[in-house]
């Protein structure tokens, strides 16, 4: 549980709110993508590849996972924004930005260690050995078939790299481990697998929208959030 002081409590709907208690942990994959689809609804044009860069979607994720209505976050003034932002990207990334590696080649053998070790058989699993590199393309078919009868009917898999599911049964063939491993993680470790998994496929072009997501965490404002800067100004 992360408790976050609002530097400007907001009033909404006759209450006064003064700080966000933020319980990411308990935060579920079924409940992260609802607040994926949920921030398309609000501002698809800020949405990308990697719903994590988009202010939208961290705004959404926050409010959920504090019990706090959307339309409450999308009331926040300008420097909560930012701090609410970036306590919802600290959580799938790490305090320290420096610990975000993207360049399979420097992590010695694709040795992923976990945030959130679990138990799996009656062992621990602490850490992933990806062997990326060793997946065939018959692997990589039995993986894209499995994603596709576990994705909903809503999810249409254009593009295998980009689909959570694909992903997450794609590390499991690297790692040499169940499907069902991966899928019993906790969510910013499923994520952030997810994310190597697709940097290893796209070749590197994550590393180029992550320093841009990072650089930007105040990206295009809604509505609602222009009107909060134009009241805080005057």
């Amino acid at each position: 549980m992360k408790n976050y002081k609002l530097k400007r409590p907001i009033d909404f709907e006759g209450n006064k709110i003064e700080d966000l208690n933020f319980d990411f942990e308990s935060m579920t994959r079924k409940e992260y993508k609802r607040c994926v689809r949920e921030a398309k609804i609000r501002n698809k044009k800020d949405m990308t590849a990697i719903p994590i860069f988009s202010e939208t979607f961290r705004l959404v994720f926050a409010g959920l996972s504090a019990g706090v209505p959307t339309e409450a976050m999308f009331c926040l003034y300008p420097k909560d924004i930012v701090g609410v932002s970036e306590a919802v990207y600290h959580f799938f990334f790490g305090e320290d930005r420096d610990d975000i590696d993207f360049d399979e080649e420097d992590e010695e053998d694709n040795i992923f260690k976990l945030k959130d070790p679990i138990e799996y058989n009656g062992e621990k699993i602490t850490e992933f050995n990806f062997d990326f590199d060793e997946i065939n393309y018959l692997q990589y078919k039995q993986c894209e078939n499995e994603a596709r009868k576990l994705n909903s009917k809503k999810e249409i898999m254009l593009t295998p790299s980009e689909n959570e599911n694909f992903q997450l049964c794609f590390a499991a063939k690297a790692a040499g481990v169940e499907s069902k491993v991966m899928f019993d993680l906790s969510l910013r470790d499923s994520f952030n697998i997810g994310l190597k998994v697709r940097n290893f496929l796209s070749d590197g072009d994550s590393d180029e929208e992550e320093e841009a997501g990072a650089e930007s965490i105040v990206t295009t404002l809604t509505e609602k959030h222009k009107k909060n800067i134009k009241t805080a100004e005057s």
